[in-house]
Protein backbone atom coordinates (compact mmCIF):
# COMPACT_ATOMS: atom_id res chain seq x y z
CA UNK A 1 0.00 0.00 0.00
CA UNK A 2 1.41 3.43 -0.91
CA UNK A 3 2.35 5.79 1.89
CA UNK A 4 2.13 9.61 2.20
CA UNK A 5 4.66 9.94 -0.63
CA UNK A 6 2.23 8.35 -3.08
CA UNK A 7 4.60 5.54 -4.04
CA UNK A 8 5.51 2.01 -3.02
CA UNK A 9 9.19 1.07 -2.79
CA UNK A 10 11.11 -2.17 -2.74
CA UNK A 11 14.79 -3.07 -2.63
CA UNK A 12 15.33 -5.62 -5.40
CA UNK A 13 19.01 -6.18 -4.65
CA UNK A 14 20.58 -5.54 -1.25
CA UNK A 15 24.00 -5.25 -2.86
CA UNK A 16 22.86 -2.44 -5.16
CA UNK A 17 21.52 -0.42 -2.25
CA UNK A 18 18.91 1.54 -4.23
CA UNK A 19 15.16 1.48 -3.66
CA UNK A 20 13.07 0.78 -6.73
CA UNK A 21 9.74 2.55 -7.25
CA UNK A 22 7.13 -0.19 -7.75
CA UNK A 23 3.95 1.86 -7.86
CA UNK A 24 3.07 5.54 -8.15
CA UNK A 25 -0.37 6.85 -7.16
CA UNK A 26 -1.75 9.03 -9.96
CA UNK A 27 -1.91 12.65 -8.79
CA UNK A 28 0.06 11.92 -5.59
CA UNK A 29 3.26 13.65 -4.47
CA UNK A 30 5.58 11.20 -6.25
CA UNK A 31 3.62 11.47 -9.50
CA UNK A 32 3.60 15.28 -9.34
CA UNK A 33 7.39 15.17 -8.92
CA UNK A 34 7.70 13.07 -12.07
CA UNK A 35 8.58 9.73 -10.48
CA UNK A 36 7.57 6.64 -12.42
CA UNK A 37 7.60 2.91 -11.84
CA UNK A 38 11.13 1.59 -12.27
CA UNK A 39 12.92 4.70 -11.00
CA UNK A 40 15.75 3.91 -8.58
CA UNK A 41 16.22 6.11 -5.51
CA UNK A 42 19.85 6.31 -4.37
CA UNK A 43 19.58 8.90 -1.57
CA UNK A 44 16.86 10.22 0.72
CA UNK A 45 17.40 13.66 2.25
CA UNK A 46 21.10 13.40 1.42
CA UNK A 47 21.59 9.96 3.03
CA UNK A 48 22.60 7.14 0.69
CA UNK A 49 19.92 4.47 0.53
CA UNK A 50 22.64 1.82 0.94
CA UNK A 51 22.76 2.70 4.68
CA UNK A 52 18.96 2.90 5.12
CA UNK A 53 16.64 0.04 5.98
CA UNK A 54 13.52 -0.18 3.84
CA UNK A 55 11.14 -0.71 6.82
CA UNK A 56 12.45 2.48 8.45
CA UNK A 57 12.00 4.47 5.24
CA UNK A 58 8.47 3.11 4.81
CA UNK A 59 7.65 4.04 8.41
CA UNK A 60 8.95 7.57 7.92
CA UNK A 61 7.05 8.10 4.68
CA UNK A 62 3.90 6.75 6.32
CA UNK A 63 4.06 8.63 9.61
CA UNK A 64 5.74 12.00 9.03
CA UNK A 65 3.14 14.80 8.86
CA UNK A 66 1.56 15.98 5.64
CA UNK A 67 3.63 18.81 4.16
CA UNK A 68 6.97 17.32 5.26
CA UNK A 69 9.47 17.82 2.43
CA UNK A 70 11.55 14.85 1.26
CA UNK A 71 14.49 15.11 -1.15
CA UNK A 72 15.11 12.09 -3.35
CA UNK A 73 18.13 11.50 -5.53
CA UNK A 74 17.63 9.13 -8.42
CA UNK A 75 20.06 6.93 -10.26
CA UNK A 76 21.67 9.14 -12.88
CA UNK A 77 21.89 12.09 -10.49
CA UNK A 78 18.44 13.66 -10.91
CA UNK A 79 17.09 15.11 -7.66
CA UNK A 80 13.42 15.64 -6.91
CA UNK A 81 11.55 17.05 -3.93
CA UNK A 82 8.19 15.82 -2.77
CA UNK A 83 5.92 16.94 0.05
CA UNK A 84 4.16 14.21 1.96
CA UNK A 85 0.36 14.21 1.68
CA UNK A 86 -2.51 13.05 3.84
CA UNK A 87 -2.80 9.24 3.86
CA UNK A 88 -4.20 7.66 0.70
Amino acid sequence: QPDRSGMWLRRPDEAAGAFEVQHVVPGGPAARAGLVRGDHITALDGRPTAVLLLPQVRERLASDPAGTPVRLQLRGGREVRIELAEPF
